[in-house]
């Protein structure tokens, strides 16, 4: 048996104002025993009718998502609108889908996460969280985790549209504003095993603005791509609180938030004032059109993945534990205006090496204004760099970190070395970055050289050497020929003269600037070759 209730009853009798511009979903009703007024006057419910399309209908049976997947499919049905949740604690028996939606905003009253803890959180603003009957119907199955491992995962909301391959798709033009998906309700007080926040995939023109998640392996997953022309995914304060899940499952993962950007033909991606913690903020864009923005970024115990086509800014890490700060993850990409502290048993703080995974190769990567303040344990110290490149040349596939700060000083303990950059063709290089001659100082593979061997500068900064060089048999004038170049076999740029009248304590010098990675040679005539000095540019 079912109840439909329609405008012309009574409007006095209602919590909710009939005349509000948006439709109401309230978490309190009679089937809960929170209120004496069906839904506690709101449109939708946990008095709603299960499947309902219209407002004011109710069960049993009942709805399984507190009223909320049918008010979104009802604001869906007359052409879109705003779903307005109420304060309150809604529980959900399985996921809400929005795949069918189109111009839907779901807006909460706020999520109101405080250091008081959980309860807080559920009475003061609006909470979605799993019941204790949590059955969910869509599981991301077999899901990759990036670096991590396959797992099941039961979003509470997802949205799998048909972006650009459809010329009426679905989850276009979503929102979803000011509330808190949690793993836990305080009717059980246990997280739920596998639960995921928020999943995006296939979504164009979304906007996510301060949707917060806690107690969740997985805060927010999106997988966007859109239609010709721009789409644009605006992704803004989203605040996680860490989900230490060792407690429960013997590993560390925490809440993370992966931005990943494909099939666009143009758009980008854009995600601002953003605080999280737990393993990794993923940030990816398709190419130089379709890029992936991010700024002001906080983050704890995290790694921050610099994807490919990924332009980043304003970060802040307080990394105090074994993981990066950065990983680079794909070429094309920048990060500028950073400050990383580094306290604790370190990994790298910048890394082209996955957590559990071999390194990668990207290329063409920018890091610069930026200040890294090391380990203050001596019985942990930090390493600047740690990765494997093989780029295909050295000119063009630089990984350029530059004007960057390095903390100093009795309580700064880095590595020896400082860098370790491995790769058949490593293109790191580093430049005017302030404190790095305290604790690496450029050197050649040999010095002196030896006449027609051709080195590579492997210092990963731009070197000056002076060479003196000076006659092998006196009154015998000779000649160093200078070769330099991108690959192995570099080519003469000039030859130097070297008089008779030179001896070994009335030397000649030659000059050379040789860019971090390219190869040198000094092939000399009847001359003789002293200890170079070099020196970082």
């Amino acid at each position: 048996m079912t109840i439909d209730i329609y405008e012309t009853i009574n409007n006095n009798i209602y919590n909710f104002p009939k005349k509000m511009p948006y439709i109401t979903v309230s978490a309190k009703g009679i089937s809960n025993g929170l209120s004496t007024i069906y839904n506690d006057g709101a449109d939708f419910g946990p008095d709603t009718y299960l499947n309902a399309t219209t407002k004011n209908r109710y069960g049993p049976p009942y709805t399984q998502t507190s009223g909320i997947q049918e008010a979104g499919n009802y604001a869906n049905s007359i052409g879109g609108g705003i779903v307005f949740l109420d304060k309150g604690l809604f529980l959900i028996d399985t996921n809400i889908n929005g795949s069918n939606w189109s111009g839907v905003s779901i807006i909460g009253s706020g999520s109101n996460i405080t250091s008081s803890g959980v309860s807080n959180a559920f009475e003061n603003g609006t909470t979605i969280a799993p019941s204790d009957k949590w059955n969910p119907t869509y599981t991301l199955t077999n899901f990759l985790l990036p670096n991590i491992g396959y797992f099941n995962y039961n979003p509470l909301i997802y949205v799998i549209g048909t972006g650009a391959n459809s010329n009426n798709p679905t989850g276009a033009n979503l929102e979803f504003k000011n509330f808190l998906l949690s793993g836990i309700n305080k009717l059980n007080g246990s997280p739920f095993p596998n639960t995921m926040g928020l999943y995006m995939h296939g979504v164009w023109n979304l906007v996510v603005d301060h949707v917060d998640s806690q107690l969740i392996w997985w805060g927010k997953y999106f997988d966007l791509n859109g239609p010709s022309g721009n789409s644009n995914w605006f992704l803004n304060s989203t605040d996680i609180q860490s989900f230490d899940v060792g407690v429960y499952w013997n590993a560390n993962l925490g809440a993370m938030v992966n931005i990943d950007v494909e099939t666009v033909s143009n758009g980008h991606v854009q995600a601002y004032n953003n605080n999280f913690s737990g393993f990794a903020f993923i940030i990816e864009g398709v190419n130089a059109t379709v890029s992936a923005q991010a700024s002001n970024l906080s983050y704890t115990n995290a790694s921050l993945v610099l994807g490919q086509y990924a332009s980043v800014t304003n970060i802040m890490c307080n990394n105090n534990i074994t993981t990066p700060a950065i990983i680079l993850g794909g070429s094309y990409s920048s990060l500028s205006g950073f400050y990383i502290f580094s306290n604790g048993p370190n990994s790298p703080i910048f890394t082209t090496n996955q957590p559990n995974g071999s390194g990668n190769s990207p290329t063409n990567i920018i890091i610069s204004s930026g200040t890294v303040v090391p380990s203050n344990n001596s019985a942990y110290p930090s390493t600047l760099f740690i990765g494997e490149i093989n780029a295909n040349s050295i000119v063009g596939n630089e990984i350029l970190f530059s004007d960057i700060s390095l903390g100093t000083g009795s309580s700064a303990y880095w590595t020896s070395p400082i860098i370790s950059a491995t790769g058949s063709l490593n293109p790191i290089k580093f430049k005017n970055v302030q404190g790095l001659s305290l604790y690496y100082t450029p050197a050649l593979t040999a010095n002196p050289p030896i006449s027609g061997t051709v080195y590579q500068n492997l210092t990963f900064q731009d070197i000056i050497i002076y060479l003196p060089v000076y006659a092998t048999t006196a009154g015998t004038n000779g000649s160093v020929a200078v070769a330099l170049g991108t690959t192995s076999t570099p080519s003469t740029k000039f030859t130097k003269f070297v008089s008779g009248s030179t001896s070994n304590t009335a030397t000649e010098l030659i000059t050379l600037e040789v860019p971090a990675g390219w190869y040198y040679s000094f092939t000399g005539t009847n001359v003789n070759f002293g200890t170079a000095i070099v020196e970082a540019i």
